[in-house]
């Protein structure tokens, strides 16, 4: 298999658009917004479709978890030949151990309804150790395997040309 593509994207939203964490609302689309996401869309494909790659990774920074020592908030898998799943599993992955205190996981979960911790061990989750799959965690697995070729990250906009990431 070619080796692995990581792909990591900074999604800047215009003020006014969903950001990640934020409760669903029922407003209406503003077309500067779906602009923005097409032409995003748009970049991202052309830079999958130059990079070759059989597994591509995806993230996105949809809000700040620098306290977390995390920069991504969203990752994703694109693949060609096989379930990303089973072949992270397979090739060693291991997902991120965060602290997280019970008030703030409690003040979390009421507050927002897509903020969960109850799929969590209880010993585990009762001493504030929360396992989850992160984008940071899956970059770094995919560099210390060797797997990652490149980390690029695309911003929307007029020219939206990939960068390379250290």
């Amino acid at each position: 298999m070619r080796s692995l593509f990581a792909l990591a994207f900074g999604l800047l939203v215009a003020a006014g658009a969903a950001q990640a964490g934020s409760p669903c609302e029922d407003k209406p689309l503003k077309t500067a917004d779906l602009e923005k996401s097409l032409d995003l869309a748009l970049a991202t494909r052309q830079a999958l479709d130059q990079s070759g790659a059989d597994v591509v990774l995806l993230a996105r920074a949809g809000q700040d978890l620098g306290e977390y020592r995390l920069e991504w908030s969203h990752l994703g898998l694109a693949y060609k030949e096989s379930s990303a799943r089973a072949w992270l599993r397979g090739h060693g992955y291991q997902p991120s151990l965060l602290q997280i205190p019970a008030a703030k996981r409690l003040a979390a979960g009421v507050s927002r309804a897509n903020i969960a911790f109850d799929d969590q061990p209880m010993g585990e989750r009762m001493q504030g150790h929360i396992q989850t799959t992160t984008a940071d965690s899956v970059f770094t697995w995919a560099a210390s395997t060797g797997l990652a070729s490149a980390n690029v990250r695309i911003t929307p906009g007029p020219s939206s040309r990939p960068t390379s990431l250290p």
